[in-house]
């Protein structure tokens, strides 16, 4: 009669009857199982019908850890230790090499037959699930992947939001409450970026002149393209152009509100491509959109003024290196980062006459159609500024 609560699973009477035990194990509920002595010899191998690796029969008469990759050699030795101290071993998985050098995993549980064994340790091939698993962390790393290009183009747009000429309100679509402005906002609105943050933009319009901007939020607010409508502030502060549009930080979408006070003269755009490009007071600086290779496709009018030319006679054959020293290093540096600030150079105008100028880019869009948007500035103002 056999005692119980020692640890110890009589089961000695069993080892003569170890590979056919092995084989039963096959049939029953694994993919394949050894007949393994205590030392580490395999002296028995049974495979399923779909056998993890062609070379399983060879094994016999090889030690253990032999067939299997480097680093699970210490799950063989470990798990070996624990069948012969108790009698059974837990769940181990490890991979067995195949002659391409690639490994099979499997996960073996094993069982010792007697005193002084045999053991048998039954594996179930664990390739599928490990399929699954590499999926998932492609999937994983897909969605990383996807959210830091996200984050890069928030953190990009943020910068062209704080440099921007134009004063921009950042605000919540549910709500309406606005939840950043730029410096050129909170100027125009002579309030401090905190007074405005959490404010309703309603409150920042007359009465009569809310329900025209409220129905272009609207239209804003369910993706459609906004024109511009005029509206007069509150308090008598003037009138703005107000235009607004969409845009998704995570989960939540918000609006990019733009007001600005309406230009007296019409931006100059090169080329059938360009977008409007606002001109602003005449402290703006210089500001130039080009594609990646700094071809001009817009300007406004101070940077002409820089440059030396006459707004009509800026075309797409233009480019940056025109005038600007150590060219291919700044268009080399933006190309890499996705925007640089107040970087020195020098400006030599079309009459050649050179001057010291700080530049500061960014990248405006991603993908096939990227263009670059440079802003320029004397370096006496920056310094004294």
């Amino acid at each position: 009669m056999s005692q119980r609560g020692t640890g110890e699973i009589s089961t000695g009477s069993l080892g003569a009857f170890a590979p056919e035990l092995a084989e039963a194990f096959v049939t029953v509920s694994s993919d394949i199982a050894l007949v393994v002595d205590l030392d580490g010899t395999i002296r028995s191998v049974a495979v399923g019908a779909d056998s993890p690796t062609p070379t399983a029969a060879s094994w016999v008469g090889r030690s253990w850890v032999d067939t299997v990759t480097e680093q699970t050699r210490r799950k063989i030795v470990r798990m070996l230790d624990e069948v012969t101290v108790t009698g059974v071993a837990r769940r181990c998985e490890v991979s067995h090499l195949l002659p391409s050098g690639a490994g099979v995993p499997i996960a073996y549980s094993a069982v010792r037959l007697g005193p002084t064994g045999p053991v048998v340790a039954a594996g179930r091939d664990l390739r599928a699930i490990a399929a699954i698993q590499q999926r998932f962390v492609q999937g994983q790393q897909q969605m990383e992947r996807e959210l830091w290009k996200r984050r890069e183009s928030e953190s990009r747009y943020r910068l062209l939001f704080q440099v921007s000429t134009d004063p921009v309100l950042i605000v919540d679509a549910a709500t309406l409450k606005i939840v950043e402005v730029n410096p050129a906002a909170a100027e125009r609105l002579s309030e401090t970026p905190v007074a405005l943050a959490g404010r309703e933009l309603s409150r920042l319009f007359e009465p009569a002149a809310w329900p025209q901007v409220a129905a272009l939020v609207e239209v804003a607010r369910g993706g459609g393209r906004t024109d511009e409508v005029r509206a007069a502030l509150a308090g008598a502060t003037g009138t703005v152009e107000v235009v607004a549009s969409r845009f998704p930080s995570g989960d939540q979408t918000l609006l990019r509100v733009r007001m600005r006070t309406a230009p007296e003269h019409a931006p100059q755009a090169v080329g059938p491509q360009a977008n409007a490009l606002s001109d602003a007071d005449p402290h703006a600086p210089a500001i130039a959109i080009t594609d990646t290779a700094g071809r001009v496709l817009m300007t406004n009018a101070p940077f002409t003024a820089m440059v030396g030319l006459d707004l009509g006679a800026m075309t797409e054959e233009h480019s940056l290196g025109e005038w600007l020293s150590d060219w291919p290093a700044i268009l080399a540096d933006v190309r890499r980062n996705g925007f640089m600030q107040q970087v020195p150079a020098q400006l030599t105008r079309t009459s050649g006459e050179a001057s010291a100028v700080t530049v500061s880019c960014a990248l405006l869009s991603t993908g096939e159609d990227e263009r670059l948007g440079f802003t320029l500035r004397p370096a006496e103002l920056v310094q004294t500024s």
